[in-house]
């Protein structure tokens, strides 16, 4: 079966990369100092952000409670 490409010529030769050592050897990217242990804050209580700021994911899916206001419904997990 004859191949239907036609010749193309030689690609001319590309410019070297630039040399680099294989991943492995490289450091690693920066040197940080290993970052203090934090001290254990309480759980925030999510009374004390505005409302506007509470993430709910499924607020926007579920229709909204009739019994207007935040009372830990059960549809919201």
């Amino acid at each position: 079966p004859q191949e239907a490409r036609p010749e193309r010529p030689p690609r001319p030769p590309r410019e070297p990369r630039a040399e680099r050592p294989p991943r492995e050897d490289r450091g690693p990217r920066e040197e940080r100092p290993a970052r203090p242990p934090r001290e254990d804050r309480p759980p925030r209580d999510p009374k004390s952000l505005p409302g506007e700021l509470t993430f709910k994911p499924f607020s926007a899916l579920a229709p909204a409670p009739k019994s207007g206001g935040e009372g830990g419904g059960s549809s919201e997990g």
